[in-house]
């Protein structure tokens, strides 16, 4: 996500007007996905009781 927000910001400070509105979206899209995965889909998961099986039972089945 850092990665992709440098280069947007980047876009947005050196595009084009034409561009700008679209990097703007985008910003602004990276923001909430980004969001969303550490602040909703984590508790989410944790409440569902989602989890990986880190047992050696399930390594051995690799």
């Amino acid at each position: 996500s850092v990665t992709t927000l440098l280069a947007l910001f980047s876009l947005y400070i050196l595009g084009g007007e034409v561009i700008r509105g679209f990097t703007l979206a985008m910003i602004w899209g990276v923001f909430v996905g980004t969001y969303s995965s550490i602040f909703i889909a984590a508790p989410v998961l944790m409440y569902l009781g989602v989890k990986r099986d880190w047992s050696e039972a399930a390594k051995d089945q690799i």
